[in-house]
């Protein structure tokens, strides 16, 4: 296409954002082609009235939703000319990376991709060989290509992984299939995932065994066993939908013990040989089977499991675990009473009577404060640390800052006084200065889109590419933005400070400096 024929705009982010996912290649292609334009290159974001110049800011789908999703998409939209509002100017600005839609896939910011006919999902950046494998499946590069746009955009890349050999078939199967299952992280391969591909490829388990080795991926241990002892012809009968060892197979996350008895009738075989093989095969976790180095100790139920977790929602790492199993960070200290809104809205959740919750609590090491009933919506909604009446809780060893309490009042519809009370009425420790009298209508419209976001990260500055989100939401300057969070007792990063941001891998540097 010649500069004469070059439409006035040239694209549209919702054609983009929607072929992305269809031919990832073509719209990197139309983007490329902006890079080495002359003159402007606009293409029209979300709401229609907005554009950007492609030759400056590039694109990656997700560049026209309403507001930036990261400091390094700010820095160059605002180059772009997408946001003249925010009063800062990006005319300046050369030193940054321009975006090429295919950085969706490392930046995790595409849900997929299609290649081969197939549908992949897009597997975010880590920096190690599961990463690796996964933007190739994804986006069918060859692996320099794809370390080398990962370099550029500061993401970052183990140097290990400039040695290692192209993908397989197998190594794309098992890919996605990452979500380790029994194994120690997400990271690793689960065993049964590689007996699937492996039968399906006609490879022996050692085979495939070796591909993923040769690769740096991290695979479950028992892979190994299988690897000298093969599947069986039943057990690989057990592990199939339709009981003759082939495909389609058993989902390896949604078996439970309900399950393995459906299938023992349906094959006329006991129940535990049905667990015997799944377990051996890698199928799990097996939903009923909990594993823990004390679990196997006494008698528990699944309300155990949540009573006796750190979150309270029934996820490891469990109190009754080893301790030295266990990061410090995530001990708890059982000397600190569990404030009675936390046991409020357990018995909630389980629709079981507080008392017993307080009685199995207290089987477990807990201690709960001896304060006032707490079974109110707003007790329980004051408690919770994302203000909306369920767990995890504020930590009960911190003293609660005057930034928690007006979040809680916002969200409870009564006054911070109010809510300070309650909160110290539940046994927490809150801050007694800098809490407003009232919440007037600028502090509830900036807290009803602060809370509307990613998650609080209470204790650390708001980041500058929140605090411009807040006022491209509102309407509103930055310094009014800056205002207001500082009345509610946050603290603020400005991004006319931090900007520019010339790489997605820069993307906390702020941080240093609060």
């Amino acid at each position: 296409m010649t500069e004469q024929q070059r439409p006035s705009i040239a694209a549209h982010a919702e054609w983009l954002d929607r072929t992305f996912g269809r031919n990832h290649e073509l719209v990197d292609a139309v983007i490329r082609e902006a890079w080495a334009a002359s003159s402007p290159f606009p293409i029209v974001l979300d709401p229609e009235t907005r554009t950007i110049d492609a030759t400056v800011a590039g694109y990656v789908p997700g560049d026209g939703d309403l507001v930036p999703s990261d400091a390094w998409s700010l820095t160059r939209l605002i180059a772009g000319g997408a946001y003249p509002e925010l009063g800062i100017d990006g005319s300046e600005w050369h030193s940054f990376v321009k975006g090429l839609p295919t950085d969706a896939v490392l930046l995790g910011r595409a849900d997929s991709t299609t290649a081969a006919e197939t549908t992949v999902t897009v597997t975010p950046w880590q920096g190690d060989a599961l990463s690796l494998y996964a933007a190739e499946n994804s986006l069918r590069r060859p692996l320099a290509t794809i370390l080398e746009r990962a370099r550029t955009l500061g993401l970052p890349v183990d140097p290990r992984l400039d040695d290692l050999p192209e993908s397989t078939d197998l190594i794309r199967l098992v890919i996605p299939d990452a979500a380790a299952h029994e194994a120690r992280s997400d990271r690793v391969i689960g065993t049964f995932a590689v007996v699937r591909a492996a039968s399906d490829l006609g490879l022996t388990i050692a085979a495939a065994r070796n591909q993923l080795r040769d690769r740096g991926l991290h695979y479950d241990a028992r892979l190994n066993e299988l690897a000298a002892d093969p599947p069986t012809s039943e057990e690989l009968r057990l592990a199939s939908v339709n009981g003759d060892g082939m495909a389609p197979w058993r989902s390896a996350e949604e078996q439970s013990v309900a399950s393995a008895a459906i299938a023992a009738t349906d094959f006329s075989v006991a129940a535990p040989a049905v667990l015997c093989a799944w377990r051996r095969l890698g199928i799990g976790p097996i939903d009923g089977l909990v594993d823990g180095s004390r679990w196997r100790e006494r008698a528990f139920d699944s309300v155990d499991t949540l009573l006796a977790s750190q979150d309270l929602d029934g996820a490891s790492p469990y109190r009754v675990d080893d301790v030295e199993t266990v990061p410090a960070a995530h001990q708890l200290d059982t000397t600190i009473p569990l404030p009675l809104a936390q046991v409020a809205i357990l018995a909630v959740s389980l629709k079981e009577p507080r008392r017993s919750i307080e009685h199995r609590l207290a089987t477990l090491g807990y201690s709960v404060a001896p304060r006032g009933a707490a079974t109110s919506r707003s007790d329980r909604i004051a408690a919770s640390r994302d203000n909306d009446g369920d767990l995890p809780g504020h930590p009960l060893d911190l003293e609660l800052s005057p930034a928690v309490v007006h979040v809680a009042a916002h969200s409870c519809t009564v006054e911070p006084g109010v809510t300070s009370a309650m909160l110290r009425r539940m046994g927490y420790r809150v801050a007694h200065e800098g809490i407003l009298a009232t919440l007037h209508t600028r502090h509830h419209d900036l807290l009803w889109h602060l809370i509307d976001g990613p998650a609080i990260e209470w204790g650390r500055p708001i980041s500058p590419v929140r605090v411009a989100q807040l006022a491209l939401h509102l309407g509103w300057s930055i310094d009014r933005c800056l205002d207001t969070l500082a009345e509610l007792g946050f603290t603020a990063a400005d991004p006319r400070r931090h900007l520019p941001v010339d790489r997605p891998g820069d993307e906390d540097a702020w941080r240093a400096l609060y």
